[in-house]
Order: C-alpha cells, then structure tokens, then sequence
C-alpha cells in the first residue's frame, strides 16, 4: 500500500498527538508508542540518508552524527538496551557505549548540535 506524502504527515501528526497525551500519563511510555524500526525511518527520513547509509561503517562525521542522534534517542527515550540497538545497527556494543561519550562532549563543545538533536527528538514524538 502506498499512501501519499499528505497522508504519511497527517498519520505523523495523529501519532505525535497521540504521543503527547500518552506522555502526559507517564513519561515512560515512549518505548511502548515507537518500535526502534520507526525511529531508524524517521532519522534517514529527518536527515535525507539512506538506510544502508545510515547502518554501515560510514565515518563521516555527519553519518556519525546521524546514528548518534538515533542511538541516543532509542537508548535514552526508548530505554532500549546498547546491546539490542547495537545488534540493530551491527554494531558492538561497546562502540555505541563510546559514540554516546564521544555525542556528550560534542553536546558540551556545540550547544548548535545539542540543539538539533532536541529539534530532531521533538519532531520524533
């Protein structure tokens, strides 16, 4: 089934409606609304990549970035395992556990880049 790009937006605004008030319930529910296939998608989507893109060994700074934002968000707002996101990505875990160190400093050093990352989490729910 193919659905247009005005369907897919209003199905997104439905869901981020629907997210907004199940977050008001309880700010736990995030990993119950959003499978870490959705948040793959919305990333290649949000940042214009393709998923083998996105998923391969590209170091890049910008791909890095990218699937640093998505690991980030799965792991913290999802509450998703390293080791399940990493199996995702084929990845090792211990890669992702210093991306996020590496996302931190970045955080620190580029108040711009923390910025788009609240903008890319906030367009996500």
């Amino acid at each position: 089934m193919v659905i247009t790009k005005e369907q897919h937006n209003e199905l997104k605004q439905l869901k981020n409606r629907l997210a907004a008030l199940l977050l008001e319930i309880d700010n736990n529910k995030v990993e119950e609304l959003l499978t870490i296939d959705e948040v793959f998608n919305f990333t290649c989507e949000f940042f214009d990549v393709e998923a083998d893109e996105l998923k391969g060994n590209n170091r890049t700074k910008e791909f890095v970035l990218y699937r640093s934002f998505f690991i980030k968000f799965a792991h913290q707002e999802m509450k998703s395992p390293y080791q399940k996101i990493a199996t995702f990505l084929n990845k090792n875990h211990s890669t992702l556990l210093n991306n996020m160190k590496k996302l931190n400093e970045v955080f620190d050093n580029h108040p711009e880049i923390k910025k788009q990352y609240e903008q890319y989490k906030i367009d996500l729910l």
